[in-house]
């Protein structure tokens, strides 16, 4: 009996040995794709005032590997943005070439680089720098810009060809490219925002093109494949090239620049910008004449230093020409889109030059659309508060500002309720002292606390609370610290998180004697954190005490010395806009610095 047990054990130990083998036999797992290094760019930047219609993604090389990372752009895209903006993919190396309306177009360049960067900073657990990897690039040749162009009465974006770029390295393990090519594309296109539904944007029906005098030939004659070629309400044509780089970046530059030259472009001036930043040399500019213009993309030597990474591996050159159109929109295409589409009107600031009979017309056709958002409200409100438009719009204006303060008053426990506060005070310019702001602010108006400048002038310093109120915002107004001055004022709204009950929020504004802010800067402390030094001459410190329901706040003022105020009245003299009113400026969210938390979130005005 013993014995057949001690075979039955053996017998089992050996089906568990050969169980054992086949599974470690069998197939490994493929090892999963990291990202060793990424570069980004916010694109949301530049498109706010504009509906983008479309994005358009090329691939930016005709190899099959940047053909298969554009098309996988595409697809992450029409997720992502569902039916925000159509997404289209097209191979501009193999498709034929369409001159197009780019007005509401989103181009992206999707490539993949044929040198590897070598990276220094890798995360402990990527893969050793001799393991394969694969480098792609993701540039952005056209996208209507922040800018605005101004007919008439219309300002509309004009195409902006200042490229913008993103870098991605990723491992390469054996047997599954696909899926590092898929993540390198999802870190490239991550960043790509397009203004929400609810901001005040403008489209662009067909009949703006009406007045363009559309050029079908191509602008230059290049030894390279041109991308893409369309036309803008304000450019005859617009094209982006790419150009191979053969031997080295030098001498094809050299070349490259020659051949332009042999054209009639010549490299244009610097614009004379006071306290301008350094020349990009990764950018040149160069124009034919007044209207005819181009910028060359050089491929870059090296990521700025303290990156720890080497050439990018960009082996094209990208050249954008553009020829303005000089005809403004004509009268008759103007009052067409006033009629037929009030509120891309609004956006694009067409209500800003009325002054007849149309503007009451369209300010009550606006004003009784259905679903009117609040930001475009404000931008109404905003728009007509030129003398001649109060006159003839009455107590619409009034009776608007009202519903606008009710909305306002009705979202303080939400997160836009800061961003909305600060347009309504910028509006009603509540930087310049006036008794009619209690009327205007209405519902609003318990929030407001004035300090007192005249003690804060003499200590220097000034420390009190708040009267108890158990609304958590509050709007510090502190008059005028000098005769006929404008006035500081500060929103804070704390944050709702229990963990940050006990921080100290500050913020910093830098005030020459004019009034011109020339620095600003926001965040939060711990309570018990050593205070921050005083870099500018006016702090503001707050924190919220929920015991009492109150603010306690400090306040420090350090008037500009004498020979600060010589070196800001040469720095006028040399400003374009010296003899203008001050400026003003504000914040809604600060970002963190190293050992500080940016929960604070508010708007600060100061004259």
């Amino acid at each position: 009996m013993s014995q057949m047990k001690s075979l039955i054990s053996i017998s089992a130990a050996v089906l568990l040995l050969f169980s054992a083998g086949a599974v470690q036999s069998g197939p490994a797992p493929k090892a999963a794709p990291q990202v060793l290094y990424s570069t980004a760019y916010n694109y949301s930047s530049g498109l706010s005032g504009i509906r983008v219609r479309r994005i358009l993604i090329l691939p930016g090389a005709p190899d099959a590997l940047s053909r298969t990372a554009a098309e996988y752009a595409a697809e992450e895209l029409r997720v992502r943005l569902g039916k925000a903006a159509e997404v289209e993919y097209r191979d501009a190396f193999t498709a034929p070439l369409k001159l197009e309306r780019l007005g509401d177009t989103l181009t992206l360049l999707v490539s993949r680089l044929s040198r590897i960067p070598e990276t220094r900073k890798t995360p402990a657990a990527a893969s050793p720098a001799a393991a394969p990897r694969l480098a792609f690039r993701l540039d952005l040749p056209l996208h209507p810009s922040g800018g605005r162009f101004r007919s008439r009465q219309l300002r509309i974006a004009p195409m902006n060809g200042n490229n913008r770029s993103a870098l991605v390295v990723v491992s390469d393990p054996a047997g599954n490219r696909d899926a590092a090519v898929r993540l390198a594309v999802r870190r490239l296109v991550a960043p790509l925002r397009l203004p929400p539904e609810e901001s005040v944007l403008y489209e662009i029906p067909d009949y703006l093109y009406d007045h363009v005098t559309v050029i079908k030939e191509p602008l230059i004659e290049l030894d390279g494949t041109l991308l893409q070629a369309g036309f803008t309400p304000q450019l005859r044509r617009c094209e982006v090239w790419s150009i191979p780089l053969e031997e080295n970046v030098a001498a094809d530059r050299k070349e490259l620049l020659e051949a332009l030259e042999d054209q009639g472009f010549s490299e244009a001036d610097a614009p004379r910008r006071p306290f301008a930043g350094k020349a990009d040399p990764n950018r040149i500019d160069l124009q034919y004449d007044d209207l005819l213009r181009a910028t060359l993309v050089i491929p870059p030597s090296a990521v700025p230093a303290g990156d720890g990474v080497t050439p990018d591996g960009s082996n094209r050159f990208l050249l954008y020409v553009s020829e303005t159109e000089t005809e403004p929109l004509s009268g008759k295409a103007v009052r067409r889109y006033r009629k037929e589409q009030p509120r891309s009107f609004l956006a694009a600031g067409g209500f800003r030059s009325l002054d007849d009979a149309e503007l009451a017309d369209t300010f009550d056709r606006l004003a009784a659309i259905p679903g009117l958002t609040l930001g475009e409200q404000l931008r109404l409100y905003r728009d007509t508060a030129g003398e001649e438009q109060r006159a003839i719009l009455g107590d619409r204006r009034a009776k608007l500002l009202a519903a606008i303060v009710d909305r306002i008053a009705a979202m303080q426990a939400e997160p836009a309720f800061p961003g909305y506060m600060a347009q309504l005070l910028e509006a009603i310019d509540f930087a310049t002292p006036s008794p009619g702001h209690e009327k205007q602010l209405g519902k609003l108006w318990p929030l407001v606390f004035k300090a007192d400048a005249k003690l804060l002038l003499k200590e220097g310093k000034l420390a009190f609370s708040t009267p108890s109120s158990k609304d958590p915002n509050l709007l510090l107004v502190i008059p005028p610290l000098r005769p006929g001055g404008r006035q500081y004022y500060q929103l804070i709204t704390p944050s709702r998180k229990a963990s940050d009950v006990s921080r100290l929020y500050f913020s910093y504004r830098n005030l020459d004697p004019r009034g011109r802010e020339i620095g600003n800067y926001a965040g939060s402390r711990a309570r018990d954190a050593k205070a921050p030094s005083q870099t500018y001459n006016l702090m503001l410190e707050w924190a919220r005490n929920p015991e009492k329901e109150c603010y306690d706040v400090q306040l420090r003022y350090t008037a500009p010395t004498r020979r600060w105020n010589r070196f800001r009245r040469w720095r006028d003299r040399r400003r374009p806009d010296a003899g203008r009113p001050g400026q003003r400026g504000n914040f809604s969210r600060t970002e963190p610095r190293a050992g500080i938390s940016s929960s604070a979130s508010g708007s600060f005005r100061a004259g």
